[in-house]
């Protein structure tokens, strides 16, 4: 089935009072012809003059790219519940996907007879098949607080990528890649400055054998 705006509210709603005690606040549902994720949870934050930061603007979106059965989009629906749980009570796991979202999933599994994975197998199914070859340009970068993040460049627009990307979302630091890795398929050719989180593990696997280039802003080449 693909998943509509009343489907997910009300499978929210459902799932926020049956799994979650009803601790968690509406928010809003958004759906997306995304083919780069099944769910996701987004939200924005600002830092306060002591210090800490607070969290706001929470927003779901599930992707109608895949047609899964209404168990599979009830795990989706509920893997970023999970997520949205732990990020708006303060705890702060040890990965995206770390041992609290990992106990908290078990026990929900366990407790509810679901089968919420880390990453869906649908998902994988998928995008695996989607194997033609292109070429890439990536732009590899260092965010403020260490995560690492892509973005795959439309060709017409990395100058316009190169300037934007570190006004927006203070990047420290970008590095420049040409790959031809069928890991790139799954992420949009981006025309507007968007960044991908990313693990060290993978970016190390799927860089192996990217070619190093050079980009100043003005030129792009490879790097000698």
């Amino acid at each position: 089935m693909r998943p509509t705006l009343a489907f997910v509210t009300d499978r929210f709603n459902y799932f926020n009072d049956k799994i979650f005690g009803g601790e968690l606040k509406p928010l809003t549902i958004r759906l997306s012809p995304a083919r780069s994720f099944m769910g996701q949870l987004r939200h924005s934050h600002r830092r306060n003059p002591d210090g800490s930061v607070t969290h706001y603007d929470y927003r779901l979106t599930i992707s109608t790219f895949y047609d899964q059965t209404e168990a599979e989009l009830e795990d989706t629906i509920i893997h970023e519940m999970i997520h949205y749980y732990l990020n708006h009570n303060g705890v702060r796991d040890t990965s995206a996907h770390g041992q609290h979202f990992r106990a908290m999933m078990n026990r929900i599994n366990k407790e509810h007879g679901r089968h919420i994975t880390i990453s869906n197998r649908r998902e994988s199914q998928q995008l695996s098949a989607d194997c033609a070859r292109h070429s890439y340009v990536l732009c590899v970068s260092t965010l403020p607080d260490g995560q690492r993040g892509i973005t795959v460049c439309a060709r017409t627009r990395i100058f316009y990528l190169y300037v934007k990307l570190p006004r927006l979302y203070g990047v420290k630091v970008m590095q420049w890649f040409l790959s031809r890795d069928t890991f790139f398929n799954k992420y949009p050719k981006s025309v507007t400055p968007k960044i991908y989180k990313i693990t060290e593990s993978e970016l190390t696997e799927h860089l192996r054998e990217a070619v190093p280039l050079i980009c100043d802003g003005k030129k792009i080449r490879v790097k000698k």
